[in-house]
């Protein structure tokens, strides 16, 4: 029903207004910010159940506009037009505010960069809304409209003409028959120029999506600060240094490097912790690259992410914990015959539960203890085949069949029985003619190992 407080001239100019400012695609920050301010307003005070007073202002287009803000919440009509008329990345974007603090803050501070383009083929439109870009990352905001639209995943990512993209996450979700979605991925190679994104195929319709577009990371790059760390950690496989930590408005970054023998620790995000005065940051992932060296040693560098520290002060303590699975030498031998089971180095039970060695091409499916920090205790591509004749075999990489919960096996008096976490693989081979499977050996492990804390003050100028 119409709300009585307007008479029918307000209404059509009002509606004039806010239609004129969707088919324009934006609004300044200083109304977003308003329209955001009051929608919040309203919205705590619809929930406690107060009628907010408004307040008539004039009816110029400006004027429009901001009532509109104070309306939104109050008037069924004009909460129906929001939300068909809202871009619909806005409300994605607010959607995430919650946990990705740097979108937040982005949007206050007006740091997403605009970018409308589109392109159309075989009956899906793709559009690019918004980039953010920082040091650390950058993220592209589309939608995908079409047929049953769904996530995308660009197949060349170009920054003036070149390939420079490793790395790629992504999220999203349908909102009123579009999906809409972010694409994270390396940060650009300059402050400026030019980023292509082309993609070759939606779902499994091929076809021709190609769109080009300035960007720039100079406005957060100048925001951007870096705490020297080297700070550094004796593993049994070499020497891991915490090296940087990236303080941006939007997003953290840790830096830490490991140079050694092959096989680099698993420093991943689930493993590495920061804090701030004691409270922990919320984890955004990560990744790391690695090369082998013309010395035959293994240098890796590790990239974790976090949310952006809020609430930094002189006063402030930050405190890096730093655990992971680390790699060990150490002989597992499973045999065919008796018993077929076995247990690691660092006492994990590992048993041949299925196997086929009538013949050269023969196959076995192992059972391996494993538990949250480790789900994976061996580099299964390891596993060898020992023949009758005492040879070693390779083995194809094996794939995972299936997991599942068991009771433990062995508990002490009085003790409740521990729920332990089982996985199995399959693994096949091929032995020269005659020979016969023995048995399966496998000449490391995984274990996990808490490394060691770096507790951190942040430096004065830091926060100049």
């Amino acid at each position: 029903m119409r709300n009585k407080e307007f008479d029918t001239d307000m209404d059509i100019r009002f509606k004039e207004v806010l239609n004129n400012w969707a088919a324009g695609g934006s609004l300044s920050q200083e109304y977003s910010n308003k329209l955001k301010k009051n929608v919040k307003k309203m919205s705590r005070m619809e929930e406690k159940k107060k009628k907010p007073l408004l307040i008539w202002i004039s009816s110029t287009a400006a004027a429009a506009v901001l009532l509109f803000a104070v309306l939104v919440m109050n008037v069924p009509e004009v909460r129906i037009w929001a939300a068909e008329n809202i871009p619909i990345i806005n409300r994605y974007i607010s959607e995430w505010t919650e946990i990705e603090k740097g979108w937040q803050w982005a949007e206050e501070h007006d740091m997403f960069q605009e970018v409308l383009v589109s392109t159309t083929d075989k009956g899906y439109t793709l559009n690019i809304h918004k980039v953010l870009a920082d040091p650390i990352k950058t993220t592209v905001f589309y939608s995908l409209e079409g047929s049953s639209p769904k996530a995308v995943y660009f197949n060349e990512i170009l920054f003036n003409g070149s390939k420079f993209n490793t790395g790629m996450g992504a999220r999203g979700d349908i909102m009123d028959g579009v999906y809409v979605g972010s694409m994270e991925f390396d940060p650009l190679p300059e402050n400026s120029g030019m980023l292509t994104l082309i993609l070759d195929s939606v779902k499994d319709i091929k076809g021709n999506w190609q769109v080009s577009f300035s960007v720039t990371r100079e406005p957060l790059s100048q925001l951007t600060r870096s705490v020297l760390i080297d700070k550094k950690f004796e593993v049994p496989t070499g020497l891991i240094t915490v090296e940087e930590l990236r303080l941006a408005p939007t997003q953290t970054e840790l830096i830490i490097t490991f140079h050694g023998e092959f096989h680099g620790p698993d420093l991943s995000s689930r493993f590495v912790t920061l804090s701030l005065d004691g409270k922990e940051v919320e984890s955004r992932g990560g990744g790391g690259q690695g090369a082998l060296q013309e010395d035959g040693t293994w240098k890796e560098q590790y990239q974790v992410h976090f949310q952006p520290l809020e609430g930094l002060s002189h006063d402030s303590v930050v405190t890096i914990g730093l655990s992971g699975l680390l790699y060990y030498e150490g002989k597992t031998f499973v045999p065919f015959k008796g018993d077929r089971f076995s247990q690691s180095p660092d006492g994990r039970r590992v048993e041949i539960i299925e196997f086929d060695t009538n013949n050269e091409k023969g196959k076995a499916v192992i059972s391996v203890e494993v538990d949250e920090k480790n789900p994976d205790p061996f580099l299964m591509s390891y596993w060898q085949v020992i023949d009758d004749k005492g040879s070693i075999h390779l083995t194809e990489f094996p794939r995972i069949t299936g997991q599942s919960e068991t009771t433990a096996r062995f508990v002490l008096p009085g003790e409740e029985p521990e729920e332990i976490q089982e996985r199995s693989w399959e693994i096949h081979w091929e032995l020269p003619e005659g020979r016969t499977a023995a048995a399966l050996i496998n000449m490391g492990y995984w274990a996990y190992d808490d490394i060691g804390t770096v507790i951190l003050e942040i430096p004065p100028n830091i926060l100049e």
